[in-house]
């Protein structure tokens, strides 16, 4: 998500930029973006010129409403989850 805020306003990056820029494989940044636009933090861009940019601006994003996009429910023990049932 840095990476890709920090590449400019309305500008662009394909998986592979971000993929050489951050040392991730590319699989592995194809699973998160895929989590990241579930999520509606990112909008993919199709065409020559596309690739993937923020939904919205930088300012607006929570580092918890990531990491609840890409690893789910951040509850210490499963019982605190939201729907949990009790035993």
């Amino acid at each position: 998500m840095v990476c890709i805020a920090v590449a400019g306003k309305g500008e662009c990056l394909s998986i592979k930029q971000v993929s050489k820029s951050e040392d991730i494989s590319e699989k592995y940044l194809e699973q998160i973006i895929s989590y990241l636009l579930k999520g509606n933090l990112l909008i993919s861009v199709r065409g020559a010129h596309g690739g993937y940019k923020p939904a919205r601006a930088d300012d607006e994003y929570t580092v918890g409403e990531i990491l609840r996009a890409v690893e789910g429910e951040l509850v210490p023990v499963s019982c605190l989850e939201k729907g949990a049932k009790a035993l």
